[in-house]
């Protein structure tokens, strides 16, 4: 969001930038985390979160998380990630940086 500063007179005298620095994030989590709905809990998250990026199972039986967010809200989605939902059993999660240039527009579930 762009705030505006002003003198006493009125004047605009520049911009100020207030938003936060996003980060993104790849998450590797691997136990039970298929066919029992982790990608759509994920998903669902996301959204509730305001969390950008995708989900998608692996061949190798783990599930891959792209997440860009404010840092705070990367940190509070990673705790939801190492509950995952009823069903689900999460054995180990590997988090990586990743290029910020990336630009997601919403989460998507990808197949």
């Amino acid at each position: 969001m762009f705030g505006k500063r002003f003198h006493s007179q009125g004047q605009c005298t520049g911009f100020t930038l207030k938003m936060s620095a996003l980060k993104v994030q790849k998450y590797l989590i691997s136990g039970r985390v298929q066919g029992v709905g982790f990608r759509w809990f994920v998903k669902e998250m996301a959204d509730q979160m305001g969390i950008k990026g995708t989900v998608k199972n692996l061949k190798d039986r783990r599930v891959e998380v792209i997440a860009q967010a404010d840092i705070e809200s990367l940190y509070r989605f990673k705790q939801v990630l190492k509950k995952g939902p009823a069903l689900s059993r999460v054995d180990e999660m590997i988090e990586t940086d990743q290029d910020v240039n990336q630009n997601f527009s919403e989460f998507k579930v990808v197949y």
